[in-house]
């Protein structure tokens, strides 16, 4: 997704209520989990707000019933939240927060 797309699209979208693709706002979250993730000033082994911003997409996510209606935010939310878990340094603390949080 462009700059440009992501700007003039998927973000009013995460603002607009009853919008119909609740996945674009999934979509700006794991931009902003990546975001902090590769943020200079975070720190280094982890980052509790980019966790947050990644467990906030699936959250919508799973509640969007995502997978059963496939979109292009859908697809792009995933393969962005593979490189979010190809670059998280502390895989282990992330499986198991994850696992245990709702």
């Amino acid at each position: 997704m462009s700059a440009e797309e992501f700007w003039d699209d998927y973000w009013p979208a995460a603002f607009t209520p009853n919008d119909r693709g609740p996945t674009k706002l999934a979509a700006v979250y794991i931009v902003l989990s990546l975001g902090s993730l590769f943020d200079p000033a975070s720190p280094a082994t982890f980052n509790q707000q980019a966790l947050d911003f990644f467990l906030r997409s699936h959250n919508v996510m799973a509640a969007a019933k995502a997978l059963s209606h496939n979109t292009l935010a859908t697809s792009q939310t995933i393969q962005l939240s593979g490189s979010f878990l190809l670059c998280q340094h502390d895989l282990v603390s992330l499986y198991s927060l994850t696992r245990f949080r709702t």
